[in-house]
């Protein structure tokens, strides 16, 4: 007697796989990062291909190779394998990863399980209504997979897809009472997980609407300050994190490019501190601006951002120097300026006020 998993998958349930996955990866290519798109559209296309030339599956060699490499390629990319972006990342690419070793009615359930469980993480990134109209119709799709799994070839394409919409239809009331009666705490739900690494003042590398509200509830250390002499006086104390000067409409981030080391004129005497900050999972210190450019150990970008070596994944110490009066870059690069004062393609010039 065959159990699910020895029983061989029939030739024809394959492509109802390649939909799951293509619908439940797919929308993530929104706020991913192109190459890991790339990656995980090329492995869906190479595992159709040797589909539809009943070619045989990649050995198990290969395939930890390719988790090797895709690991590798998310580590660098968020510098973590853990936490919202890095998590998704993870799992989008093992959806990818398992259309190539699809040997077993199991294997089709593990797919399915990791399909349901990528149709909640689309709520970490929208909350919109076409999101959720989206989620429901892929959720129908998810289930008419399950069940042409288990129906085998007698199972057809059409009563297929209205089973699952009539379960999907007769979940909605459960969904709804849940909904009303389901504990909540304060504050929106999807909104809790949005990195479980981020830092403790709620900054991260990118910003949007909304999200500043973790800067007022935070009531967390996020670093302490010793200075060496006199502290400055308090209109002196402004401290610089990261800077984002790249706009798509939703979010702020730090532009991508390299940017080359400022210019910075010291106008009065330089400032010595140690400064203790709490673990971020970033590269980012907050320094008193502005650094100083004596600072070797550490990098400083054009936006007078400080950055160390290494990820602060604990409570780390830093020795810094600061000047709080200073002239920078008084020769601007052509590049930085024309990209800060780029306004959005759809942006019309108005005509100024005669008054």
């Amino acid at each position: 007697m065959s159990t699910p998993a020895t029983k061989a998958l029939d030739h024809w349930c394959m492509p109802w796989l390649f939909a799951t996955a293509l619908a439940t990866t797919f929308p993530h290519a929104a706020h991913q990062p192109l190459w890991l798109s790339s990656l995980t559209a090329l492995i869906i296309i190479y595992a159709g291909w040797l589909w539809w030339r009943n070619a045989r599956l990649p050995g198990r060699w290969l395939l930890m190779l390719l988790v090797g490499i895709a690991c590798a390629g998310v580590l660098v990319e968020f510098r973590t394998l853990l936490g919202r972006d890095a998590g998704v990342a993870m799992l989008v690419l093992f959806m990818a990863l398992k259309l190539l070793e699809l040997r077993s009615q199991r294997d089709a359930m593990v797919l399915i399980t990791l399909g349901y469980f990528l149709l909640l993480t689309h709520y970490f990134y929208s909350q919109s209504i076409p999101t959720g109209l989206w989620l429901i119709a892929t959720m129908t799709l998810v289930t008419a997979t399950l069940i042409r799994v288990h129906g085998g070839p007698s199972s057809k394409p059409v009563p297929t897809l209205r089973y699952a919409g009539l379960l999907t239809l007769q979940a909605i009331p459960f969904m709804l009472i849940l909904y009303v009666l389901f504990p909540r705490i304060s504050g929106p739900l999807w909104g809790l997980p949005q990195d479980a690494h981020s830092a403790r003042s709620g900054l991260t590398e990118q910003m949007s609407p909304g999200s500043f509200s973790n800067l007022v509830l935070s009531s967390e250390i996020v670093f302490r300050v010793r200075f060496e002499d006199e502290m400055p006086a308090s209109d002196k104390l402004y401290w610089r994190g990261p800077v984002m000067d790249t706009f798509d409409g939703r979010t702020w981030r730090p532009h991508p490019g390299l940017s080359r080391t400022p210019t910075i004129e010291a106008l009065s005497p330089p400032i010595r501190y140690e400064s203790t900050l709490e673990a971020n999972q970033q590269r980012w210190l907050l320094a008193l601006d502005a650094p100083a450019p004596s600072l070797k150990e550490f990098g400083i970008n054009s936006t007078l951002t400080v950055t160390n070596r290494q990820i602060i994944s604990q409570r780390s110490r830093f020795a810094l120097i600061s000047v709080t009066d200073y002239r920078f870059n008084v020769q601007e690069d052509a590049e930085i300026l024309r990209r800060n004062l780029k306004l959005p393609a759809k942006t019309e010039s108005k005509k100024p006020c005669p008054c």
